[in-house]
């Protein structure tokens, strides 16, 4: 693929469901799996490629409304991460998912 490629850092905004593509894609996740990755709105993803898969980030995002109509955006500074291996994929068919 054209985006394993890419040397510089890449910023995608899709739909949800091309997000659920590149996702099972990059992580190597069944076709069947597709349907049910959930990939929250509030969240900006970091994908990183590693020895052994990729490394995933995730930070959240916050939207503030004020009396002025103006929106404020605030990201969370704690970030999650996850580092997926085979192991860590056969753990999670085993236990249930968790949705945001």
């Amino acid at each position: 693929m054209e985006l394993e490629r890419e040397k510089n850092d890449v910023l995608i905004i899709a739909h949800e469901t091309v997000l659920r593509c590149l996702y099972a894609y990059l992580f190597d996740r069944p076709d069947q799996e597709i349907p049910s990755i959930h990939i929250p709105r509030n969240y900006l993803i970091e994908i990183k490629p590693s020895a052994y898969g990729c490394r995933e980030t995730r930070l959240e995002i916050q939207l503030q409304q004020h009396d002025s109509d103006e929106d404020e955006v605030l990201i969370n500074e704690s970030w999650e991460q996850h580092n997926h291996s085979i192991a860590q994929y056969e753990a999670s068919l085993s236990t249930p998912q968790h949705t945001f």
